[in-house]
């Protein structure tokens, strides 16, 4: 008898478990596999309005970030951001920044570009976006990485 019971026991909460576990299954075979970042690329951020520069300054800027990011030592790295804002026959672009390759701050695993940024002079709806690109010496030798746009364009109150 408690055999009996005891394989009772064990079909029932066999029979309890299986929804769940192939709900599981279903649950991790719904999402793509870890693809693994590239060793060296450039990060773009959405255009933005600029917060320490309308807090010190009392005016509104937008800005645009950007890194160039790198599993190993990257030294004198020219990282160049084009910003531009979409008009009615196609993008206008507006200004380049580009960091200085002598710097001490273009050498590393993460050099960034935290300056492109441009004055808003009226409150006119616009959609700015940034292309980054970048050059650097890794491993001893010139790579290059090309140009690279956000994920998004999104409209600031922000004319130029």
């Amino acid at each position: 008898m408690k055999t009996y019971i005891l394989k009772l026991i064990t079909l029932i909460s066999l029979i309890t478990l299986i929804p769940v576990l192939s709900s599981q299954m279903a649950y991790s075979a719904s999402f793509a596999p870890y693809a693994p970042k590239a060793i060296c690329r450039i990060e773009i951020d959405n255009a933005h309005y600029s917060t320490s520069m309308s807090r010190f300054e009392k005016t509104k800027y937008v800005k645009i970030n950007a890194r160039s990011v790198c599993n190993v030592i990257q030294s004198q790295v020219t990282l160049t951001v084009e910003i531009y804002k979409t008009g009615r026959l196609g993008p206008i672009f507006l200004r380049k920044f580009s960091t200085n390759p002598a710097s001490r701050s273009s050498r590393g695993l993460i050099v960034k570009m935290n300056s492109a940024k441009l004055l808003c002079k009226n409150n006119t709806e616009t959609t700015y976006y940034g292309v980054a690109y970048s050059k650097a010496i890794i491993n001893g030798g010139w790579q290059y990485a090309g140009r690279t746009k956000p994920p998004l364009n999104i409209p600031l109150k922000c004319g130029t």
